[in-house]
């Protein structure tokens, strides 16, 4: 029996209130094998103050394919940013 951990990192820019902030985006997945390459684009909902945006987001709903060759998925941190 064999376990596979595997892990990635990106950075992006959060666009918030006219000014844009970078930040650094880190996954850590289990059973994954080879490469993968994502391009991800989406809005921020129920953010009312830029500290609140930081920390550890999970799967707040299932992914499911929008089109062929795409994916979509909702994350959701402590304070209820998604």
């Amino acid at each position: 029996m064999g376990l596979l951990v595997g892990g990635g990192k990106g950075k992006g820019m959060l666009h918030y209130q006219g000014k844009s902030y970078p930040l650094t985006i880190t996954s850590l997945g289990v059973g994954t094998v080879g490469y993968t390459k994502t391009d991800a684009k989406g809005n921020v909902y129920f953010l009312t103050k830029l500290e609140d945006f930081p920390g550890t987001y999970s799967a707040a709903a299932a992914s499911g394919t929008l089109y062929k060759g795409a994916d979509g998925a909702q994350f959701q941190n402590d304070k209820g940013v998604i």
